[in-house]
């Protein structure tokens, strides 16, 4: 009864069921199995098999007869797992796919009785498997060839959506790799942060229909901001409704939200969004500034309704290109409205330099140009605005530079203003003496003084130190301190740097030639970094003295501590290069600012030159004569003069001598003096 009843379910059931004992006779071998098999192998003897079927693995190499079946090797005590195999009978081309799962039979005492193996007809399966890989790399393969960015999101029982498939566009504009499984936590950085309650809207608007479109930013890799316009459908579960997956595709309308048509500059957004991305960089860098300049044409309407609007537009597309070319490369230019431009400059050391490019704008937009066939000049009003923090929102910063400009176009055509009065004082002021300072070097007005150098045993002078002055038509004779750091900043002090130098060698070669009784004197001149920083000192220095004949061994550069310590290794090596040639080397304001005592003993300086601070507060005792002692220690243990500095009175002469100065300067000798009173008074000390 129970064998009978067996045998039915064995009917029934659908998977091949095959069972043999452990000689290998078949016990069970079901309807199912003989439908795939295509005969009962039990109604053959073993050796007319490979006649009427064949078993292949799914890559065509065969398995029986020259193989072992799974059967074979359940019988032999092994599991075999979901193993895929084709069946072919004789005659049939194509087979049967079956996906076969063995077990060995044992007894209660473990003993191996026989095998079984249930077998499942899996072709049909394979086929559709097939058709849908084949289907989705067709779809696939066309979605990258359109322009928009397709995906395919999972949303989770939390609302979170984790991206399943993306095309190569947008995963390239995310800065996503091809094969990376992207987190929800990597997707929600993708979208802007300003933006990101509006997707979230926009998601809910998915969920509750079928089909939604919004508008909203991501970052690219670069930290680019795109807009794109992104279509979806909600993909459901056909019997629970439930949401599961998200079906879209995004198109970068970035040109077309941020772009002016007319002049294809950036529009107002677009500006507004760099202004916000630049000032929140001064948290990082809060020695820099951020400038808007808002650029307003003057009279325009008149170019419009003399020569049309059409020339109008020719005319706004040239002062357009014309903006471009004169900021730097990393600023922007921004078409705001009708005949007005923003420009954003970023990485604003002075406020000067912001006026500096108004001004440049106001002239190259002032420039005729020939528009359809008429002769025109437009000008143009500039306001100036500077960001005050990084959190100062961008339409005030803009809002400020408009209210400028119209301050500027109440006081005239082609003028600039800056919003913020104090500022707009010191930047004007800082301009008008860089102007000034260039002026005064196309035009010559920068005379070299000497200050005498004497040997404080016996008030002898042993050489000078050229100083530069600026002879202002206006100001009159201008001390370093009010010109020089300036010079500093904008580079104009190595052309000083070099007048000098070149006077100064000039200078020593007539008085050597001219008193050879005065010694060996030596011709002191100052070098700053900015000077090292461009590169070719050694060049200015040899065409200094090949031009002037003078003796390297009758110059000495003086430089200051803080080369030293900014880059030991660049100085030490410039420091060397100018030992020789036979030039000597002093070391400048010693004591102040940075230590270099850890560098001396490895740069070849001659002289030691003690601040002037220090020797006026000599008088005071205690820590400034502590001091000049040490320095005038460490000279004396690494074979160095010491010069005193700001010797101004017979007391501090005694001071800087009983410590040990060896040379002094100062206005108890000598202030600095023209070349003929510098002359006169080494002569009269000769004399004396």
């Amino acid at each position: 009864m129970q064998d009978g009843l067996l045998a039915l379910v064995l009917d029934q059931v659908g998977d091949g069921v095959v069972v043999a004992d452990g000689n290998g006779r078949f016990i069970v071998f079901n309807p199912a199995a003989r439908r795939m098999v295509g005969q009962e192998p039990a109604d053959l003897p073993p050796s007319e098999w490979p006649e009427h079927f064949r078993v292949y693995m799914p890559d065509g190499v065969t398995l029986f007869p020259e193989g072992e079946l799974p059967l074979v090797r359940a019988m032999r005590g092994e599991v075999v797992d979901d193993v895929e195999m084709v069946i072919r009978r004789d005659g049939d081309e194509t087979g049967v796919r079956i996906s076969v799962r063995g077990r060995p039979l044992r007894d209660a005492d473990g003993v191996l009785q026989g095998g079984v193996i249930t077998f499942r007809d899996v072709t049909h399966t394979r086929q559709t498997e097939r058709l849908l890989r084949a289907s989705e790399a067709r779809y696939r393969a066309l979605t990258e060839l359109v322009s928009d960015h397709a995906y395919e999101f999972l949303v989770g029982r939390d609302r979170s959506l984790t991206p399943l498939w993306m095309s190569a566009t947008l995963r390239q504009l995310g800065g996503f790799r091809e094969n990376e499984e992207i987190s929800k936590e990597r997707f929600r950085d993708f979208i802007h942060p300003a933006d990101r309650e509006a997707f979230r809207t926009h998601r809910d608007r998915l969920e509750r229909g079928e089909v939604d479109e919004a508008e909203f930013r991501v970052i690219g890799v670069d930290g680019s901001v795109r807009w794109v316009r992104n279509k979806a459908r909600p993909l459901r579960d056909p019997d629970t409704g439930e949401l599961m997956r998200l079906l879209g595709a995004a198109r970068d309308i970035t040109d077309q939200k941020l772009l002016d048509p007319l002049t294809n500059l950036p529009n107002r957004a677009a500006l507004l969004d760099r202004i916000s991305v630049a000032v929140a960089r001064l948290a990082r860098v809060p020695d820099e500034s951020v400038a808007v300049l808002y650029v307003d044409m003057d009279r325009f309407q008149v170019f419009n309704q003399s020569l049309g609007y059409g020339l109008g537009d020719e005319i706004l597309r040239l002062c357009a290109e014309r903006l471009e070319k004169t900021v730097a490369p990393g600023d922007t230019v921004a078409h705001l409205h009708g005949d007005e431009f923003g420009v954003l400059l970023t990485e604003v050391e002075h406020a000067s330099d912001a006026l500096q490019v108004a001004q440049e704008i106001s002239q190259v937009l002032s420039e005729a140009a020939d528009i359809g066939g008429t002769r025109v000049a437009p000008s143009a009003s500039v306001g100036i605005a500077f960001a005050n923090g990084p959190d100062e929102p961008a339409v005030d910063i803009l809002r400020s530079a408009q209210t400028a400009v119209s301050r500027a176009k109440r006081a005239g055509r082609g003028r600039y203003e800056v919003y913020d009065p104090a500022m707009q004082e010191a930047a004007t002021v800082r301009l008008q003496l860089e102007a000034a300072l260039r002026e005064a070097i196309d035009g010559e007005r920068f005379p070299v003084l000497y200050q005498p150098i004497v040997r404080l045993a016996d008030r002898r002078v042993v050489g000078f130190e050229a100083l530069v002055r600026w002879n202002d038509p206006k100001a009159g004779v201008v001390p370093p301190d009010a010109f020089v750091p300036l010079a500093e900043e904008t580079g104009l002090i190595v052309e000083i740097g070099d007048h000098v130098l070149r006077c100064a060698c000039r200078q020593m070669k007539q008085w050597r030639d001219e008193l050879p009784e005065a010694g060996e004197l030596v011709m002191s001149v100052n070098v700053s970094a900015r000077q090292v920083a461009v590169g070719d000192l050694l060049d200015r220095l040899d065409a200094a003295l090949d031009e002037s004949g003078l003796d390297s061994r009758g110059l000495k550069l003086e430089i200051t501590e803080s080369l030293l310590v900014a880059d030991p290794e660049a100085a030490e090596a410039l420091l060397q290069a100018v030992r020789s040639r036979g030039v000597r080397l002093g070391l400048d304001d010693f004591g102040t600012g940075h230590s270099a005592l850890a560098y001396l003993q490895r740069f070849p300086v001659d002289t030691l030159k003690v601040d002037r601070s220090f020797v006026h507060r000599l008088s005071e005792g205690g820590e400034a004569e502590g001091i000049v002692g040490t320095i005038v220690a460490l000279a004396t243990h690494l074979g160095l003069d010491v010069v005193a500095e700001g010797v101004e009175t017979e007391t501090q002469f005694e001071q800087v001598h009983r410590l040990g100065c060896s040379h002094g300067q100062g206005f108890l000798f000598a202030p600095p003096l023209e070349p003929a009173a510098a002359l006169a008074f080494l002569k009269a000390g000769l004399a004396g």
